[in-house]
């Protein structure tokens, strides 16, 4: 069952190359973890209880289907089959799980969003996805920058060149994204935290 929004605590793999491709929410085993098992119950049971649908709920379920999380930790877009998104050739990308598992893609496909550039919108349709990732490594790549609002201020992506942040003090916290890799870190020790922040 996949677990989109999961947060990855531990590095698992540190031995696969810098341009594989990862994606941090997992599917976890049914022992992993007691609070998945519980989601999982109330899951089967709601489905079971579940009446016919009608047409609405039908409508409001492909509304969710095409529903995307933008997400930090995936180093492409990868979609569900679920999208029925136009199939624009195979793909076979591998990709790795911090559990140590890994997966391949089965096809290439292009987000629904035109206001995108053509690079922008290439995506990996994900076999089992239940949830499609909209990759903020990926706008990154191709020059847009996203911002993440505070509460419920929502999310908002911008094209290159036209963004200015003004701030009114230094960040509290200050991350990079090393040369060939695919995603952003932040250092956990504060005094490197501090000589860094001093440097700069």
């Amino acid at each position: 069952m996949w677990q989109p929004g999961k947060v990855l605590l531990n590095k698992i793999n540190t031995t696969h190359l810098n341009a594989t491709n990862y994606w941090t929410p997992l599917q976890l085993d049914e022992d992993e973890n007691e609070e998945e098992e519980e989601t999982e119950e109330v899951n089967k049971i709601y489905n079971e209880q579940k009446p016919k649908s009608n047409k609405w709920e039908r409508r409001l379920t492909r509304r969710i289907e095409k529903r995307m999380v933008i997400d930090s930790g995936a180093t492409s877009h990868f979609c569900s089959e679920e999208m029925e998104l136009p199939k624009e050739g195979e793909s076979n990308k591998l990709v790795y799980l911090p559990n140590g598992n890994s997966i391949r893609t089965t096809k290439r496909t292009s987000l629904p969003f035109q206001q995108l550039s053509k690079r922008a919108r290439e995506a990996h349709v994900l076999p089992n996805l239940r949830q499609s990732l909209m990759s903020v490594n990926k706008l990154s790549e191709e020059g847009y920058t996203t911002i993440f609002h505070p509460e419920n201020e929502g999310v908002t992506i911008h094209k290159r060149g036209t963004l200015t942040i003004t701030t009114s003090k230094p960040p509290v916290l200050q991350g990079c994204k090393e040369k060939g890799d695919n995603l952003w870190t932040v250092s956990a020790n504060e005094e490197e935290g501090e000589e860094e922040a001093n440097n700069v």
